[in-house]
Protein backbone atom coordinates (compact mmCIF):
# COMPACT_ATOMS: atom_id res chain seq x y z
CA UNK A 1 0.00 0.00 0.00
CA UNK A 2 2.71 2.16 0.98
CA UNK A 3 4.06 1.78 -2.53
CA UNK A 4 1.02 2.75 -4.69
CA UNK A 5 0.56 5.62 -2.17
CA UNK A 6 4.03 7.33 -2.89
CA UNK A 7 3.69 6.29 -6.60
CA UNK A 8 0.40 8.55 -6.77
CA UNK A 9 1.76 11.17 -4.96
CA UNK A 10 4.48 11.21 -7.45
CA UNK A 11 2.35 11.22 -10.58
CA UNK A 12 0.40 14.00 -9.21
CA UNK A 13 3.42 16.07 -8.99
CA UNK A 14 4.77 15.45 -11.82
CA UNK A 15 1.12 16.55 -13.82
CA UNK A 16 1.47 19.21 -12.32
CA UNK A 17 4.55 20.30 -13.41
CA UNK A 18 3.54 19.49 -16.88
CA UNK A 19 1.03 21.41 -16.77
CA UNK A 20 2.68 24.40 -16.10
CA UNK A 21 4.65 24.47 -19.47
CA UNK A 22 2.03 25.86 -22.03
CA UNK A 23 0.28 28.24 -19.30
CA UNK A 24 1.74 31.94 -19.62
CA UNK A 25 -0.82 33.66 -16.69
CA UNK A 26 1.77 34.30 -13.90
CA UNK A 27 -1.38 33.73 -10.92
CA UNK A 28 -1.86 30.27 -12.73
CA UNK A 29 1.90 29.20 -13.02
CA UNK A 30 2.25 30.32 -9.19
CA UNK A 31 -1.26 28.00 -8.54
CA UNK A 32 0.46 25.30 -10.27
CA UNK A 33 3.69 25.73 -8.53
CA UNK A 34 2.44 25.99 -5.09
CA UNK A 35 0.44 22.65 -6.00
CA UNK A 36 3.03 20.66 -7.03
CA UNK A 37 4.75 22.15 -4.00
CA UNK A 38 2.58 20.78 -1.50
CA UNK A 39 1.68 17.38 -3.24
CA UNK A 40 5.79 16.89 -2.78
CA UNK A 41 5.30 18.22 1.00
CA UNK A 42 2.91 15.57 1.64
CA UNK A 43 4.81 12.89 -0.28
CA UNK A 44 7.90 13.79 1.98
CA UNK A 45 5.73 13.65 5.00
CA UNK A 46 3.98 10.10 4.06
CA UNK A 47 7.71 8.94 3.30
CA UNK A 48 9.08 9.80 7.22
CA UNK A 49 5.89 8.94 8.92
CA UNK A 50 6.26 5.23 6.95
CA UNK A 51 9.56 5.33 8.08
CA UNK A 52 8.29 6.01 11.58
CA UNK A 53 5.67 3.91 11.52
CA UNK A 54 5.11 1.93 14.59
CA UNK A 55 6.71 4.26 16.42
CA UNK A 56 4.55 5.94 19.41
CA UNK A 57 6.57 9.02 19.20
CA UNK A 58 9.21 11.17 16.97
CA UNK A 59 11.61 13.12 18.25
CA UNK A 60 11.89 16.33 16.61
CA UNK A 61 15.49 16.15 16.99
CA UNK A 62 15.79 13.80 14.46
CA UNK A 63 12.47 15.07 12.22
CA UNK A 64 13.97 18.82 11.36
CA UNK A 65 17.08 18.26 10.15
CA UNK A 66 15.32 15.76 7.78
CA UNK A 67 12.41 17.65 7.09
CA UNK A 68 14.51 20.73 6.25
CA UNK A 69 16.90 19.11 3.61
CA UNK A 70 14.00 18.01 1.92
CA UNK A 71 12.03 21.59 1.67
CA UNK A 72 15.41 22.63 0.64
CA UNK A 73 15.87 20.47 -2.08
CA UNK A 74 12.30 20.07 -3.47
CA UNK A 75 11.62 23.87 -3.27
CA UNK A 76 15.46 24.47 -4.24
CA UNK A 77 15.66 26.78 -1.00
CA UNK A 78 18.73 26.82 1.36
CA UNK A 79 16.77 26.18 4.67
CA UNK A 80 19.05 26.51 7.65
CA UNK A 81 18.48 24.84 10.75
CA UNK A 82 19.75 27.21 13.59
CA UNK A 83 20.47 26.51 16.22
CA UNK A 84 20.33 22.77 17.15
CA UNK A 85 16.98 21.26 19.16
CA UNK A 86 17.33 19.71 21.98
CA UNK A 87 15.74 16.46 22.22
CA UNK A 88 11.70 16.68 22.08
CA UNK A 89 9.84 13.55 21.59
CA UNK A 90 6.15 14.09 20.73
CA UNK A 91 2.82 12.22 19.63
CA UNK A 92 3.49 11.07 15.88
CA UNK A 93 0.73 13.35 14.80
CA UNK A 94 1.97 16.77 16.28
CA UNK A 95 5.14 15.54 14.24
CA UNK A 96 3.63 15.30 11.57
CA UNK A 97 1.49 18.82 12.00
CA UNK A 98 4.78 20.25 12.33
CA UNK A 99 6.14 19.26 8.38
CA UNK A 100 2.75 20.53 7.34
CA UNK A 101 3.57 24.12 9.11
CA UNK A 102 7.14 24.36 7.69
CA UNK A 103 6.24 23.08 4.65
CA UNK A 104 3.80 25.30 4.51
CA UNK A 105 5.77 28.54 5.43
CA UNK A 106 8.25 27.40 2.68
CA UNK A 107 5.81 27.46 -0.01
CA UNK A 108 4.49 30.69 1.56
CA UNK A 109 8.37 32.37 1.54
CA UNK A 110 9.19 30.76 -2.15
CA UNK A 111 5.50 32.21 -3.44
CA UNK A 112 5.64 36.03 -1.74
CA UNK A 113 9.67 36.14 -0.56
CA UNK A 114 11.33 34.85 -3.40
CA UNK A 115 8.72 34.74 -6.30
CA UNK A 116 9.69 31.44 -6.73
CA UNK A 117 13.46 32.02 -7.31
CA UNK A 118 16.02 30.71 -4.94
CA UNK A 119 16.34 32.37 -1.18
CA UNK A 120 17.17 31.10 2.32
CA UNK A 121 15.34 30.14 5.25
CA UNK A 122 16.07 29.74 8.72
CA UNK A 123 14.21 27.76 10.89
CA UNK A 124 14.74 26.98 14.93
CA UNK A 125 13.00 25.28 17.30
CA UNK A 126 13.32 26.18 21.02
CA UNK A 127 12.36 24.31 24.01
CA UNK A 128 10.52 26.45 26.59
CA UNK A 129 8.70 24.94 29.92
CA UNK A 130 5.69 24.42 28.18
CA UNK A 131 6.53 23.54 24.78
CA UNK A 132 8.36 24.48 21.90
CA UNK A 133 8.18 27.55 19.56
CA UNK A 134 9.07 27.16 15.83
CA UNK A 135 10.47 30.11 14.41
CA UNK A 136 10.86 29.94 10.46
CA UNK A 137 11.87 33.12 8.66
CA UNK A 138 12.90 34.48 5.52
CA UNK A 139 15.26 37.03 3.81
CA UNK A 140 12.53 38.60 1.16
CA UNK A 141 10.60 41.92 1.87
CA UNK A 142 8.89 41.41 4.82
CA UNK A 143 4.90 40.95 5.32
CA UNK A 144 2.35 43.81 4.08
CA UNK A 145 1.48 46.74 6.23
CA UNK A 146 -1.10 45.31 8.58
CA UNK A 147 -0.82 41.41 7.88
CA UNK A 148 -2.96 39.21 10.47
CA UNK A 149 -2.70 35.78 9.97
CA UNK A 150 -6.01 35.09 11.00
CA UNK A 151 -7.39 37.25 8.45
CA UNK A 152 -5.08 35.81 5.53
CA UNK A 153 -7.13 34.53 3.07
CA UNK A 154 -4.33 32.20 1.42
CA UNK A 155 -4.70 28.23 1.55
CA UNK A 156 -1.27 27.96 3.43
CA UNK A 157 -1.61 30.09 6.32
CA UNK A 158 -5.23 28.63 7.09
CA UNK A 159 -3.99 25.36 7.38
CA UNK A 160 -1.26 26.67 9.37
CA UNK A 161 -3.96 28.33 11.91
CA UNK A 162 -6.04 25.64 11.80
CA UNK A 163 -3.18 23.27 12.86
CA UNK A 164 -1.81 25.53 15.50
CA UNK A 165 -5.77 26.04 16.68
CA UNK A 166 -6.35 22.14 17.22
CA UNK A 167 -2.95 21.96 19.29
CA UNK A 168 -3.88 24.68 21.15
CA UNK A 169 -0.86 26.75 20.23
CA UNK A 170 0.14 30.57 19.54
CA UNK A 171 0.66 31.92 15.96
CA UNK A 172 2.46 35.13 15.46
CA UNK A 173 4.01 36.84 12.53
CA UNK A 174 6.28 40.23 12.36
CA UNK A 175 8.52 41.74 9.40
CA UNK A 176 12.39 41.74 11.01
CA UNK A 177 15.05 41.40 7.84
CA UNK A 178 11.98 39.42 6.12
CA UNK A 179 8.63 37.37 7.26
CA UNK A 180 9.31 35.95 10.59
CA UNK A 181 6.73 33.55 11.80
CA UNK A 182 6.17 31.91 15.54
CA UNK A 183 4.30 28.92 16.11
CA UNK A 184 4.25 28.14 20.33
CA UNK A 185 2.88 23.90 20.93
CA UNK A 186 2.02 22.82 23.90
CA UNK A 187 3.79 19.88 25.20
CA UNK A 188 1.41 17.98 26.22
CA UNK A 189 -0.15 19.28 23.03
CA UNK A 190 -3.24 17.27 21.82
CA UNK A 191 -6.13 17.38 19.08
CA UNK A 192 -8.68 19.40 20.45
Amino acid sequence: MNHRVANSLTLVSVLLRRSERGVTEPAAIAALRAAAARVDGVSRLHRHLYALSGQGSVDLTDLLPVLCRDIGDTLALDVRLHPAVAPFPMPAQLAADVAMILNELAINAMKHAYDWRSGTLRVSAMLEADGVVLTVRDDGPGLPDGFVPEAAGGLGMRLVLGVVERHGGTLSADTDGGAVFRIGLPATSADR
